[in-house]
């Protein structure tokens, strides 16, 4: 309960109000027929998270990465032996002639370009070389959590794309979503395997400017996390779990506003607040919501993730 002023509050205590096991905890829908997220290991670092989308981008600005499937055509003039078209394969590298074992995935196209003029140095005198994609495989990404449209989704072919654009394709933010640790989940290296998860807060990027809006690859799951919700129960009008606001702290008389208010019958100077303390032991407190509401907003308490608050009846 640190930094929150609890006046007109009452610990209680007792077997009965101290503990009655532990609170509900509310997982994040996927979506059916969707894969769940592989997270990986979560780099929860912002300074180490925004080094290695900061790489990843300088890398992908570069130009675009050449992909297994993408079909890429070798052109040097004069030379029709080493023309030809080839599809990059799985394994991403394939052997050209006079220059041996070639690495095409990941690499851009002028990159291998230059590769290749290196490597025929010592066959042909200034080669002119050519490289470019004549046809780009199709390549998904996943768009996950809680986006209006949540499904895989085909990346714009030959293009590049941003995380914000990706979630466009997912037609948006839900009202519930945590737009402030929307997860990136993706090969820890370009063409690796490793998963790793890096949270991207959406929300400092698109108004400070803050942080960087990274550019997705094939195969990227963008995961967005519901925001916390806390639970109302007992006699208010709409009994139930609701978000948490999201850009500040909900507090126990505007939980209570989302849950419809009172009930006529309803205990208001005696509301329970009931949340996790150290070592996961419920902790139960007594709330004057009434008094709050009567022109004291400075007792007004903070919600936590999970709380919840139980409206009892006057006759309790």
């Amino acid at each position: 309960m640190s930094g929150c002023r609890l006046l007109g509050i009452v610990l209680l205590i007792g077997a009965g109000c101290s503990s009655s096991g532990n609170l509900p905890i509310l997982k994040d829908p996927i979506g059916a027929g969707l894969p769940s997220p592989d997270l990986g290991s979560l780099v929860s670092d912002e300074e180490t998270a925004r080094a290695i989308l900061k790489e990843h981008d300088q890398r992908l600005r570069e130009g675009y990465p050449l992909h297994p499937g993408d079909k890429v055509r070798f052109q040097v003039v004069g030379q029709p032996e080493l023309s030809f078209s080839a599809y990059v394969p799985m394994e991403g590298f394939l052997h050209y002639p006079h220059a041996g074992s070639l690495i095409l995935k990941g690499r851009t196209a002028e990159g291998v370009r230059r590769d290749i003029i290196e490597r025929l140095a010592g066959y042909l005198n200034n080669p002119e070389v050519t490289v470019f994609v004549e046809e780009y495989a199709v390549k998904n990404i996943y768009v996950l959590g809680a986006v209006n449209q949540a499904r895989e989704y085909e990346l714009p072919r030959g293009q590049q794309i941003t995380l914000l654009q990706g979630v466009a394709l997912g037609q948006g933010f839900k009202p519930e979503a945590e737009k402030r640790s929307v997860l990136l989940i993706r090969s820890k290296q370009i063409g690796g395997a490793e998963k790793i998860t890096i949270p991207v807060d959406v929300v400092a990027l698109t108004r400070t400017g803050r942080g960087i809006d990274p550019i997705l690859l094939p195969g990227d799951t963008i995961y967005v996390p519901e925001r916390d919700r806390v639970y109302v129960l007992g006699q208010v009008h709409r009994p139930g779990n609701y978000v948490a606001t999201a850009d500040y702290p909900t507090t126990i008389s505007q939980a209570i506003s989302m849950a419809g208010g009172f009930t006529r019958i309803a205990h208001e100077s005696g509301v329970r607040l009931m949340r996790r303390g150290a070592g996961d032991q419920r902790e139960s407190y007594v709330i004057n919501v009434a008094r709050i509401l009567d022109g004291h907003p400075e007792e007004d308490v903070p919600l936590q993730p999970g709380d919840v608050v139980f409206v009892p009846d006057s006759f309790f």
